[in-house]
């Protein structure tokens, strides 16, 4: 099978609470049960991946960690990973180092950390707050591909509007763009094909309103396990349509833990 190129894949939205951790953290699931060698990063500001996954405050450096050790000695390295509950040993996890450290964080430091994630992993996933600080504009141009997070609500068209003119003005390549609606209740009347034709983007999926995954936001802890309703289908759609399994390279033998 040809070996394809490593994936770093961003979700980003410009409003709080459309999903974006959701969507992140099943992706990361759903690519590592796939035999991917993945790796989710928390770019956000207080995080919010430690706490869905109910991981104890302090339990890794987190990312500015990660970015203390650099190159250095796979030790370090691991020391600044932490492993997914409930998941396979292919999913890692770069956790947020809180509000202050976090604010420290440069475009160029990200761009750095993601490449080298990206070399040693088969998918980097990051998940990000609303907000288009330094450090998410670095996963945004350093991103294969980046997943929109949008609500169906006629708002979000003018909300996608103004995100796109930043990342425009940003070089953030328009071709990597594509939007996920989240949230869509059965008869919407919100039109999928007017967004599209205003804002250019390619819909790449639509998950639908479900019991399941308001349980899983509220509840926390790792999703997935014994779902099978029509959020989760639709969830596994999205990562088969990003990263076709059919296309999948052959899991390295040389993961995190062994180099």
């Amino acid at each position: 099978m040809q070996q394809a190129s490593p994936q770093i894949i961003t979700v980003h939205g410009p409003a709080g609470g459309v999903g974006k951790t959701l969507i992140a953290l099943h992706l990361a699931y759903l690519f590592a049960g796939n035999g991917l060698s993945t790796v989710l990063v928390d770019l956000s500001q207080y995080g919010a991946i430690a706490p869905w996954l109910r991981l104890p405050r302090g339990i890794s450096s987190g990312v500015s960690g990660l970015l203390a050790a650099g190159s250095a000695s796979s030790a370090r390295m691991r020391g600044a990973l932490v492993e997914a509950p409930g998941a396979s040993e292919n999913l890692q996890l770069v956790l947020s180092s809180g509000p202050a450290k976090m604010d420290q964080i440069k475009a160029g430091e990200v761009e750095s950390l993601l490449r080298q994630l990206a070399a040693m992993a088969q998918v980097v996933v990051v998940d990000t707050g609303c907000e288009l600080t330094e450090r998410v504009l670095g996963a945004l141009l350093t991103s294969t591909r980046v997943v929109l997070a949008a609500s169906p609500r006629v708002i979000a068209g003018w909300q996608s509007l103004e995100l796109l003119d930043l990342l425009r003005s940003a070089h953030v390549g328009r071709e990597q763009l594509g939007v996920v609606f989240n949230r869509v209740k059965a008869g919407s009347k919100y039109g999928l094909a007017e967004y599209q034709q205003v804002i250019g983007l390619p819909v790449l999926g639509t998950i639908p309103e479900s019991a399941e995954l308001q349980s899983a936001a509220e509840q926390g802890g790792p999703p997935l396990a014994g779902k099978s309703g029509p959020g989760v289908k639709a969830l596994r759609q999205l990562a088969n349509d990003l990263i076709p399994v059919a296309a999948q390279k052959e899991v390295r033998r040389s993961w995190l833990w062994s180099r």
